[in-house]
Order: structure tokens, then C-alpha cells, then sequence
């Protein structure tokens, strides 16, 4: 009797194991990990038991999107967005088969893709869906060069923001662009409500990270002053709650500060203090750029 019931927890166990929906769950969780190898794994145990697991097929198309698998991914994408569905998982899936495309650099296509979208968003009235899309849109055409139509579609999107997070979203994506098309003052107004509302409701990083790019805009509109007082504060915040990033990417862009009044020998002082912290840290990206910018200053 032991035996047969040891038999049939062990069954019971591997038919558990071998769920799909549990297996495309945590498909979704490895994903949100970062652990994009795990998550095709259980997408693969998903799909060896049911090839057509909706759910699994959009985590596994997500999860090789991660790994910059773009032509596997986007394969398996557009089977899932053929696939009948609820309105709001369609809208899901088309929000991702955009994004995944616009990676891919196949911009033509990601618009026609996002654009049928907002379609049914606008449709069925889904506020929050109508918004994604936009900003999508806003990307593909920032990558695109069409700064104009990106800013437009970010102001639409951000009147239909939700919460503060995504005011603030909205608010720095108006800003960049805005900073790109020459218009300086715009850039601050909407860098400063966004900045605001980080240091309300957002974490450390995303504080730091829009008080940097307001000093950075306010030095694009010619008041140094202001834009030396924004970075400070990052540094002054980095240093005591031991935030090695910002505090480098604050002397980054004090540095800037600095040669764009010709104080140079600051600047190298500066740079060098920012590559310091970046090495020890492994930051490569900014490195590079700082060992760049101080190749021209030597």
C-alpha cells in the first residue's frame, strides 16, 4: 500500500512539474529576474507538452528578444499575435511584437505594428494601452530622426498617465527630446516636474538619474549656476548613501560643466575622478566616453 501510494505522489509530482501554465508561469518570473536562459527553459518544458501554450510562446518570444535573438524571437512573436485572443492579451502581445521590432531595427514595421495597436486601444477604450503605444511610437521615431512627431506623441501620451511614475516617464522622455530639438527652456520645465516627482515616488537611481539630466539641460540653456547646484545635489546624496555610480557620473558631469567654460585642468581632475570610481566598479560604457573626452583635452 505504501509503495502505491509513494507511486502515485510521485506521478501526481512530474504531471505538477510537467503543467504548462505553471511552467510558462515561472517562465515569466525567471524573466522578470533577468535569468533569460531559465526562462526559456520552462518555456521549453511548456511547450514540449503543449507547442501552441500561448502564454509560453510570448515568454519565450520575450525571453530571446532579452538575448538580442531578434529573427527567433520575432518568428515566434508573430505566431502568437496570429493567434485568436482577448482584446487586452492582443493588445499585449502587439505592444511587444512593436517593441521587439523596433530593437530589430526594422522601424517600418514596428510603426505599422504599434499604429494597428493604438487603433484597438482607442477602440476599446483602453486608456493605459493607447499610452504604451504611443511612446512607443515616440521611440521608433526618435531612432528615426522625427523628433517632432516623437515629442507630440509623448505630450499625448503623458495626459493620459496614471499615476506620478508615469507622469514622471513621460515628463523626461518630453524633456530629452525637447533638448534635442534646441528647445532649452521646454527641456527644463518638463526635466524639473519629472525630477519632482522622482523625489517623491521614485527610487535613489531614478532620482539621481533626473536631477543629472536636469543640471544637464540646464547647462544647454546657459545657467551654469543652476545646473552646478542639480549635480551637487546628486553628489552630496551619492556620497552619503555610498552610490559609487552616481557619484562618478556626477563628476562626469560637473566636468562637462567645467569645459564648457574653459576650465580645463578642473575638468581632467574631474574625469579622472569619475574613471577611478568607474573601474572599480566595472562601468564600461561611461569609461569609454571619459576616456575619450579626455583624450581630446590632453
Amino acid at each position: 500500500m505504501r509503495f502505491v501510494i509513494c507511486l502515485l505522489f510521485v506521478l501526481s509530482a512530474n504531471a505538477y512539474a510537467e503543467d504548462p501554465a505553471l511552467n510558462a508561469d515561472n517562465c515569466g518570473k525567471a524573466l522578470k529576474t533577468g535569468d533569460d536562459a531559465k526562462a526559456i527553459e520552462y518555456a521549453n518544458k511548456a511547450l514540449a507538452v503543449d507547442k501552441n501554450h500561448r502564454a509560453a510562446l510570448l515568454c519565450k518570444g520575450r525571453a530571446l528578444a532579452s538575448e538580442e535573438k531578434y529573427d527567433d524571437s520575432l518568428s515566434i512573436l508573430k505566431v502568437v499575435d496570429a493567434m485568436p485572443a482577448e482584446p487586452f492579451d492582443q493588445m499585449i502581445v502587439i505592444a511587444t511584437l512593436g517593441d521587439v521590432q523596433k530593437d530589430a531595427g526594422q522601424y517600418d514595421n514596428a510603426t505599422a505594428t504599434l499604429e494597428r495597436g493604438l487603433i484597438l486601444a482607442r477602440d476599446k477604450k483602453n486608456k493605459r494601452f493607447e499610452r504604451v503605444y504611443m511612446n512607443l511610437l515616440g521611440d521608433v521615431q526618435v531612432l528615426t530622426k522625427q523628433d517632432e512627431a516623437a515629442l507630440k506623441n509623448y505630450m499625448a501620451a503623458g495626459d493620459l498617465s496614471a499615476n506620478e511614475n508615469e507622469r514622471a516617464d513621460n515628463d523626461a522622455r518630453i524633456a530629452a527630446t525637447s533638448s534635442r530639438l534646441g528647445k532649452s527652456k521646454m527641456a527644463v520645465d518638463y526635466q524639473f516636474k519629472a525630477m519632482m516627482l522622482e523625489a517623491r515616488v521614485g527610487d535613489m537611481d531614478s532620482y539621481a538619474n533626473a536631477e543629472l539630466e536636469l543640471g544637464k539641460y540646464f547647462n544647454q540653456d546657459h545657467d551654469p549656476e543652476s545646473a552646478e547646484k542639480s549635480i551637487n545635489k546628486v553628489l552630496k546624496v551619492s556620497k552619503e548613501q555610498g552610490g559609487a555610480y552616481w557619484e562618478a557620473k556626477s563628476y562626469y558631469y560637473l566636468a562637462q560643466l567645467r569645459m564648457a567654460s574653459n576650465k580645463t585642468d578642473e575638468a581632467k581632475v574631474l574625469l579622472q575622478n569619475a574613471q577611478k570610481i568607474f573601474n572599480a566598479i566595472g562601468e564600461t560604457e561611461l569609461n569609454k566616453e571619459i576616456s575619450q573626452t579626455l583624450a581630446k583635452l590632453m
